[in-house]
């Protein structure tokens, strides 16, 4: 048997929809549980940053990696500097959910892994799921004149799970981008209500790798 290598990309939807609601965002709940994310991340293990929004215009790249730009060998300094990038994020324009997730598969197919290694590849997904921009993930992609990311994505053999936020978020879709990629699908409660009830703090779920 060889080595097992744990990759994992948290990819974080930072579009104008993750702004609410006023008294603790879907942003906010989204930052907290991708530290709470990075802070489980074992010594040694892979790890990657990506933020995504859309501007309104196609076909182009609307996902960033964040704090390096590659899966970086975690340690304490490592996730540190991740968490500090996490802060960093504000919200911005559309979703483009698909472009997330492909950088993060990109960002997860780079590494070199000794031959003998069995690597194991983990998206963490961040968002409401209410993608209103290619790429898409549950329809065609015209302008970029490609399929649905659907069609395609699992073939990168990079488990997804899926956080969906809020309750105006798209969780069918969240939760078929878990199901069609073998990882899993959790709902998130945001609202005014729920940040009352908790105080205003908290992210009210954590963010496993499955």
């Amino acid at each position: 048997y060889g080595d097992i290598q744990l990759n994992h990309v948290v990819t974080l939807d930072h579009s104008g929809s993750m702004d609410s609601p006023s008294d603790y965002t879907k942003l906010q709940a989204a930052k907290d549980a991708a530290k709470l994310y990075i802070d489980s991340v074992s010594d040694g293990d892979g790890l990657g940053l990506v933020q995504f929004s859309g501007n309104n215009a196609e076909c182009d790249d609307d996902a960033a990696t964040v704090g390096t730009n590659e899966v970086s060998v975690a340690n304490d300094a490592i996730r540190s500097l991740f968490k500090a990038a996490v802060d960093m994020i504000s919200p911005d324009n559309m979703t483009s959910l698909g472009d997330g997730l492909v950088k993060a598969a990109d960002l997860l197919n780079a590494p070199a892994t000794p031959p003998s290694a069995i690597t194991n590849n983990y998206v963490l997904l961040l968002s409401d799921g209410m993608e209103n921009e290619e790429l898409y993930w549950g329809q065609a992609n015209t302008v970029c004149a490609l399929p649905a990311l659907r069609d395609t994505y699992p073939a990168t053999d990079a488990k997804v799970n899926a956080i969906a936020f809020g309750p105006g978020s798209d969780q069918p879709l969240m939760q078929e981008i878990g199901a069609l990629t073998g990882g899993d699908q959790t709902y998130v409660d945001v609202t005014d209500s729920a940040a009352a009830r908790s105080g205003s703090g908290g992210s009210g779920g954590s963010a496993g790798s499955g």
